[in-house]
């Protein structure tokens, strides 16, 4: 009887202590997250205020190197933005942060400054490299992961379609299709095999086939060729263009 007393005791007085015990451990742990957010926030905070000032001193290298030591208006209500947003961005993410450094060296009202800041921010540091590959002529390939930031590009408004080129492409594709069933007509009505063909008597199947090898065999490589320029990274540089606002974030990639 005591035995059951006693097994009863524990059973009530463990789910009481754990109840007690609860609260502590989840004040414990919530101040526990707030710490390691606040030191988080702390390392973050020290981050972004190196990497301002180190994106600074590079624009103060490349003004200086440029012999032009004013600072412009434009420089001037540009910079609190350019600080806020260039914070964030790491030094060593070379093609970013060339573009971010060289919009406030060359801010200008000719340069849509404004318009550019907005752009770039979008941009991450692989959408900046996949753009200065895509507008660099000297490159003709471009890499499988560049051209996984094309579609990001195209959203942003800094390429887009080279109608041109597509036009250029569906006509030799519609010439190839249209010489193609010129030829089997020739074929089929001209010379009389069309009755032969319904009635299944002696149709000279060997003889159309052997006359078209040749049209078959043209209209094969000018496919497999579009295949191959699409696996290697030319066809993105020909069916794709920069917009004007690519055109001048190119530009900023190169100066200075």
């Amino acid at each position: 009887m005591m035995s059951e007393s006693k097994d009863t005791k524990e059973i009530t007085l463990f789910p009481t202590i754990t109840s007690f015990l609860k609260p502590t451990t989840d004040y414990l742990a919530e101040e526990l997250k707030e710490a390691v957010k606040a030191k988080v926030e702390s390392k973050k905070r020290q981050k972004e205020d190196d990497n301002l000032l180190r994106h600074i001193n590079s624009v103060n290298e490349k003004i200086n190197s440029s012999g032009n030591e004013q600072i412009s208006y434009e420089q001037l209500g540009l910079f609190s933005d350019w600080a806020d947003s260039v914070s964030k961005v790491d030094p060593d993410n070379k093609e970013l942060s060339q573009l971010w450094q060289n919009l406030l060296v060359n801010a200008s009202t000719d340069n849509s400054s404004e318009i550019l800041i907005s752009k770039i921010k979008s941009m991450s540091p692989g959408q900046a490299k996949a753009l200065i590959a895509f507008a660099d002529s000297s490159i003709k390939t471009l890499t499988e992961e560049e051209r996984y930031h094309l579609k990001a590009l195209e959203n942003n408004e800094l390429i887009q379609p080279n109608n041109s080129f597509l036009s250029l492409v569906k006509f030799a594709l519609g010439g190839c299709m249209l010489l193609v069933i010129y030829l089997m007509l020739k074929l089929v009505i001209l010379e009389e095999y069309i009755g032969s063909v319904i009635t299944m008597k002696q149709a000279d199947y060997m003889r159309i086939v052997i006359s078209l090898l040749p049209i078959g065999f043209v209209f094969g490589i000018f496919i497999l060729s579009i295949k191959s320029l699409q696996k290697s990274g030319k066809w993105a540089k020909k069916i794709k263009k920069l917009t004007w606002i690519g055109k001048k974030l190119a530009v900023l990639s190169r100066v200075n």
